[in-house]
């Protein structure tokens, strides 16, 4: 088995936490910038790039708040991947955390697609 290890990441976002969970836990918003096309059937998400897919079942969700997937295909099975809605009590700021998991070896490619994939999701908020 592939060993992955847990990475975290946040990020500040200029948006509601409506809009937000929308674009967190829908197969269309999620396709907006996360996946080239999301699908959802039998209760499961494929989530799909180029030439590559992943399925993924959704565990647990708390509107607005925050939304967890585990993988079920093969290759990253069990890796969950967590979006977690922050807003700063006194600022109102919003942030976006990010648990996911990779490859011992592939935490800086990770962190850059993270920034790669959160700035396409700033341009479609217009944040």
């Amino acid at each position: 088995m592939t060993d992955y290890i847990k990475v975290e990441f946040e990020y500040l976002l200029k948006t509601s936490n409506k809009i937000l969970y929308t674009f967190l836990s829908t197969p269309d918003g999620l396709q907006e910038w996360f996946a080239d096309k999301v699908n959802f059937t039998g209760g499961e998400f494929e989530f799909e790039w180029d030439d590559e897919s992943a399925k993924a079942k959704l565990i647990s969700k708390k509107n607005n708040e925050c939304i967890k997937f585990e993988f079920t295909d093969e290759e990253r099975k069990g890796n969950t991947l967590e979006f977690k809605i922050n807003t700063d009590p006194l600022t109102k700021d919003l942030a976006l955390q990010i648990s996911d998991y990779c490859l011992k070896d592939e935490e800086k490619s990770n962190k850059q697609l993270w920034d790669f994939l959160v700035n396409n999701l700033k341009t479609k908020l217009g944040a």
